[in-house]
């Protein structure tokens, strides 16, 4: 049998979790000389697998014992790994058989083809060097091998200047971009929204003046220099300026936020010279998949297993290499390095010590209490003076005319208590979102939200609590000292004033009372001031009291009983209703005579 396959490898082969049997084609002359190679190019290791070429023909399979799934086993090669030794004795005192040197000459065949193959992905210079003498190999993005000077991408500072005709958008250098270069017109430089590029031509977003000086730079101290693993910016949409946006990849900036960008949303108005955004690491995605998925542009997952340290107790035993902690304003955690039992009574370990003595145990300082703590992601930024506004976080979230899906937020947060132990306030404290504001210095709010809108609302509610066993408490709870503990219009002194249509509070609730006042208060309970036609309007239905205190009530039908009358001012004196009629007292008004009060019925 011949060798007529030509080829030294088959695949890539994409497991499923189901498939167990992988077939190749080329010529393979023993199970020794075939083998499967990972996605990093290395010899696939791990995995129960048998390799059985075709008897004394092409072909052949690899079979797993288990199918491998594609988590396991994305892709492999099967490929072709040929001994070099010749194995084959013509001496022999029989007749000679010309076939027996079929086998010797299908060795040298499948040694031939995997040669061939090592030789293809090797560079290769025309005879005598020809046109690229002086000149590096450089792997193309299709594996191919490719000549490049040198200039830009390995080093090698360019600069060449043109005057623009006018209108003039494309600009030819005299080799390929292997990096994306620097471009300067009339010596501001251009963003890099405002250009791109492809092979030798750089292509401005806006057409020059005739007589500009456009200056295109690579490789200098100055050029952006980024590593994108799709190749180059590619661009696909526009900004809100007009101005291109990068297409779906990832891009780094080579040190400093030195990658420039425009932004889907939050684009700065100016020309095509102007900078939006800057950073050091962008991702640009967008969906591919229908609803088989959820797609992501970054997932983080995070297992914590390791870290916890009980709080301290009294008279405990401790092991070698128990941790414990302390909270504010303690906050340290300590690690047994003497077994024992802590003190009866006390504190506890405190201050930095590496040898600290309680009851029978002895304890070393290990780090603060938050230090502890496992984090899936951890965001730091400081402000300097001379620094400009600052966001630690940023999301913009926008929802374009035409979008139907029923459920679009901008950040959800999931805490799911499964441990199996309630929270304690004070003790053991699980939150879904957790904000601390500190500082020498006051600041505006913890919390601040706002609307720019004018014609419409933007919301149905600014703050929605919903769930019937949401809290058990409270669902609001406040335990904090200011001013007020509700301010409506008390922000900066009332300089900015809430309009309502409505009523400021509406309790519209199932509960035991609506409002309950049980504090310690310097003046009164409940104090009204300020302008309306009725300090309290009461105009529900009432079973038994519209107001009740043990020393004073008003029935439902509005009659008054109360222990005592205390007047500050005397009601006035009049002899009778005729007086009283003539002195100005309306009919049912109260008036005396002399100690006795009386009501005017005529």
């Amino acid at each position: 049998m011949g060798v007529t396959k030509t080829n030294a490898y088959d695949g890539p082969f994409y497991p499923n979790g189901i498939a167990t049997s992988f077939p190749f084609s080329f010529r393979a002359m023993s199970a020794t000389e075939v083998q499967l190679i990972a996605p990093d190019g290395q010899p696939l290791t791990g995995f129960n697998f048998t390799i059985i070429p075709a008897e004394n023909t092409e072909g052949g399979s690899v079979v797993f014992g288990t199918p491998p799934t594609a988590t396991q086993l994305p892709e492999f090669l099967i490929v072709s790994v040929p001994a070099f030794g010749v194995g084959i004795d013509l001496g022999s005192v029989t007749a000679f058989n010309p076939r027996t040197l079929n086998p010797s000459f299908d060795r040298l065949a499948v040694q031939n083809i995997y040669l061939q193959d090592q030789i293809d992905r090797t560079p290769r210079a025309p005879i005598g060097g020809g046109s690229v003498v002086g000149l590096f190999p450089r792997v193309a993005a299709d594996g191919s091998w490719t000549f490049v000077d040198g200039t830009g991408s390995q080093g090698g500072a360019f600069s060449q200047a043109f005057t623009a005709e006018a209108g003039q958008t494309e600009y030819k250098l005299p080799f390929d971009l292997q990096i994306i270069p620097t471009v300067t017109v009339n010596g501001s430089r251009l963003s890099r929204g405002g250009y791109t590029y492809f092979g030798n031509t750089v292509v401005l977003g806006i057409g020059r003046l005739e007589g500009d000086i456009v200056e295109i730079s690579v490789g200098n101290a100055v050029a952006e220099q980024i590593l994108d693993i799709v190749g180059p910016f590619a661009f696909r949409d526009l900004s809100p300026n007009g101005r291109p946006i990068p297409a779906p990849g990832i891009y780094f900036g080579q040190g400093g936020a030195s990658l420039s960008f425009e932004t889907m949303i939050s684009s700065n108005t100016g020309t095509a010279e102007t900078d939006n955004q800057r950073g050091l690491l962008l991702l640009v995605n967008e969906t591919a998949d229908d609803g088989n998925s959820e797609e992501q542009t970054l997932c983080l997952m995070t297992r914590v297993r390791t870290g916890y340290a009980a709080l301290w107790a009294p008279n405990t035993a401790y092991a070698l290499g128990d941790n414990v902690q302390f909270s504010f304003p303690v906050n340290a955690v300590y690690r047994c390095i003497k077994a024992g039992t802590s003190a009866v009574s006390g504190p506890g370990p405190s201050g930095t010590g590496l040898n600290i003595s309680d009851g029978g145990c002895r304890w070393m300082w290990i780090n603060a209490q938050a230090i502890l703590a496992k984090v899936g992601i951890y965001n730091e930024i400081v402000a300097d003076p001379g620094g400009g506004n600052a966001w630690a976080q940023a999301n913009n979230f926008e929802l374009h005319a035409g979008y139907k899906a029923s459920f679009a937020t901008n950040t959800e947060l999931d805490l799911t208590n499964n441990s199996g132990s309630d929270s304690v306030f004070g003790g053991v404290n699980r939150y879904n979102l957790y904000m601390i504001t500190d500082g020498v210095s006051r600041s505006t709010a913890a919390l601040e939200m706002t609307s720019r809108n004018i014609a419409n609302y933007a919301a149905f509610w600014a703050i929605h609590i919903t769930g019937d066993k949401h809290a058990e408490n409270s669902v609001i709870g406040i335990d904090a000292s200011s001013v007020y503990g509700i301010g409506f219009g008390a922000s900066a002194g009332g300089a900015f004033t809430p309009t309502f249509t409505g009523a400021t509070i509406k309790d519209g609730a199932n509960a035991l009372s609506s409002y309950e006042a049980a504090g310690v208060y310097g003046s009164q309970a409940i104090s009204v001031s300020g302008t309306a036609p009725a300090a309290i309007s009461l105009s529900g239905t009432f079973s038994g009291w519209l107001i009740y205190s043990p020393q004073f009530e008003i029935d439902c039908f509005g009659n008054v009983k109360a222990k005592s009358i205390a007047f500050t001012d005397l009601p006035p004196a009049y002899a009778d209703d005729a007086a009283a009629n003539a002195g100005g007292v309306a009919v049912g008004s109260i008036y005396r005579t002399g100690s006795t009060l009386k009501i005017r019925t005529a």
